[in-house]
């Protein structure tokens, strides 16, 4: 019982990888442009990433994180809001989606990777005990 929870946790944080390089593939074979690929690929798979990384988080650390979680993806919403607002002077509800999705995408894929350091460095850890 206890390795199938165990499988099925690794397989939910290993998750995101392969929707993202999975989408990549897909994309490059149809719409036969990298970065296109590259972009949808984002698009598609921050969400699993974000659910990777709290349950990641939880894993580490015994704790939930997904309230912090999503406070921080507030506060970043709101100030791509006003960052645009303030440049542009009016709101395109469509660019901002857009760029505030992709910054998320960027800041959640760096919190995996520095969970995914800390995870290693954990184990690594207590291998030498």
């Amino acid at each position: 019982m206890l390795s199938a929870l165990f499988n099925s946790t690794a397989l939910l944080i290993v998750f995101p990888l392969f929707v993202f390089f999975l989408i990549t593939l897909l994309g490059q074979k149809i719409f036969k442009r990298p970065k296109a690929s590259m972009q949808m690929a984002a698009d598609f798979s921050t969400f699993f990433f974000i659910l990777a990384v709290c349950l990641f988080a939880h894993l580490l650390f015994g704790k939930s994180i997904l309230l912090y979680m999503l406070l921080l993806l507030f506060l970043l919403g709101i100030t791509v809001v006003l960052f645009y607002a303030k440049k542009h002077g009016e709101i395109n509800f469509i660019k901002v989606l857009r760029i505030y999705w992709r910054l998320c995408f960027v800041l959640v894929v760096l919190c995996y990777i520095v969970l995914f350091v800390i995870g290693v460095v954990l184990s690594l850890m207590q291998l030498i005990k």
